[in-house]
């Protein structure tokens, strides 16, 4: 198990890691099916969002290493890249709460 938070972990079963060719040279990607993955529900739409850049249309992350590093430092820096995104997607925007109406000096209240 890989412990993101305190109350937020996954099984590392469950990032599928590829080597891709990029521009004649080798990195590493990894691709985390976020619908299928055992996430909390308000965590996965967070990651969707946060990732949408990296998200496919079948909801799966997907992040590649830098190509011209080793496979090793490849590896490292996406899954870097894929823990950051998980923090982030696992501390929940604190609530918005509703402040009062500002008034304009001067202004009325009714619209012409």
């Amino acid at each position: 198990m890989i412990h993101i938070t305190d109350t937020t972990a996954f099984d590392e079963n469950e990032v599928e890691e590829r080597v891709v060719h990029v521009a004649g040279t080798t990195a590493i990607e990894l691709r985390f099916d976020i619908g299928r993955s055992s996430l909390p529900t308000d965590v996965k739409r967070r990651l969707i969002t946060i990732g949408r850049r990296f998200v496919t249309a079948g909801g799966v992350l997907r992040v590649v290493g830098p190509s011209e590093e080793s496979l090793t430092v490849s590896r490292d820096v996406a899954l870097g890249q894929l823990l950051r995104l998980l923090m982030r997607a696992s501390v929940a925007p604190p609530e918005r709460r509703q402040g009062a109406v500002t008034r304009v000096p001067g202004a009325s209240s009714s619209h012409c």
